[in-house]
């Protein structure tokens, strides 16, 4: 019975030791801009039903909602969290990809050029619904907009997922 009850205070320590290596040297970043976030969620809850596959025809009526969304997140003024260092990943973990806070501002510039961009089949696809547009919005979805690459890639999956049980980006 000791060695149980031995083997599981010594297995505590040693997961307290490696959390305690794992978070060293970096900081929780609280949300600053809940709204931005909120906008995000919204694009992040609608965007699934465009799937083709899936819903056939119908994906075509959450194009109006994941519009609104869209416009929404261009016209939103994101900016990175203030306590982001120059050099971000040694601020937390999660900025892994990124060398420097420029090379996160480009990325978070491409985000909203991407958005535009995702903006334009968006229209299209309201205005001629047809299952060629809206795979094609389905598309940029899967391989524009959803991706966390770095630097090519956007910060909507990391403003998506700021605050819960991730530092945040905005």
């Amino acid at each position: 019975m000791g060695n149980i009850e031995q083997n599981r205070k010594l297995m505590v320590e040693q997961i307290a030791r490696a959390k305690a290596e794992l978070n060293e040297g970096t900081k929780y970043l609280k949300v600053q801009d809940k709204k931005g976030k909120q906008i995000m969620q919204a694009i992040q809850q609608n965007a699934p039903l465009i799937d083709i596959s899936r819903y056939g025809m119908d994906a075509q009526n959450a194009l109006p909602v994941l519009k609104n969304g869209v416009k929404m997140a261009i016209n939103h003024k994101y900016k990175l969290h203030s306590d982001i260092g120059d050099v971000p990943k040694e601020t937390h973990r999660h900025y892994w990809r990124y060398s420097s806070k420029k090379e996160m501002e480009k990325t978070l510039d491409n985000t909203k050029k991407v958005f535009k961009e995702w903006l334009t089949l968006i229209d299209a696809a309201i205005k001629r619904p047809s299952k060629a547009s809206l795979k094609r919005v389905e598309n940029h979805w899967r391989q524009e907009v959803n991706i966390d690459a770095g630097a090519r890639g956007t910060l909507y999956p990391l403003i998506v997922k700021s605050g819960d049980g991730q530092s945040s980006v905005i």
